[in-house]
């Protein structure tokens, strides 16, 4: 990896100035991935996207980082909920403007972008209001930041 804060890998170059004594490179970017963010985003996105079980998540998170940082699972349980709502709407978007047909490997239960976005949003709304967790992970994060504040005065 090249240069980068808070522990976050970059590619090499890009943030880092490269050996400006070498050949010039073609360098490809999945813009669609392309983002400067929190790495929990990247990890909600991953656990969202592959169904990844509570069980192999705490795995993961073992194996990965912050495991035992409560403000950190909170932000992961937050994010995965918006991951949700987020892609939710990506569906609905490209219902609106694609042409393309809906052929997505990772759903076989799913027949259209509508319905791919239509099902996201309906499973946020029941996480939200079934299940206490992102309720509940959303008001410690709150209070931290708060917290923050005050302390920051």
């Amino acid at each position: 990896g090249g240069g980068g804060g808070d522990g976050v890998s970059t590619p090499p170059g890009i943030n880092s100035g490269g050996d400006r004594d070498s050949p010039p490179r073609l360098w490809l970017f999945d813009f669609e991935y392309c983002h400067y963010g929190d790495p929990v985003w990247d990890l909600a996105n991953f656990i969202s996207m592959n169904n990844v079980s509570r069980a192999d998540r705490d795995v993961f998170l073992a194996m990965y980082g912050p495991r035992d940082d409560p403000y950190t699972l909170d932000k992961l349980t937050v994010m995965m909920w918006l991951f949700t709502i987020s892609e939710g709407m990506w569906g609905l978007i490209h219902h609106a403007i694609s042409d393309l047909s809906f052929d997505a490997e990772w759903t076989d239960d799913v027949a259209s972008f509508r319905e791919y976005g239509l099902r996201l949003l309906e499973d946020a709304m029941i996480t939200l209001h079934d299940r206490s967790e992102v309720a509940d992970a959303l008001g410690r994060l709150k209070s931290a930041v708060q917290e923050s504040r005050r302390a920051d005065l």
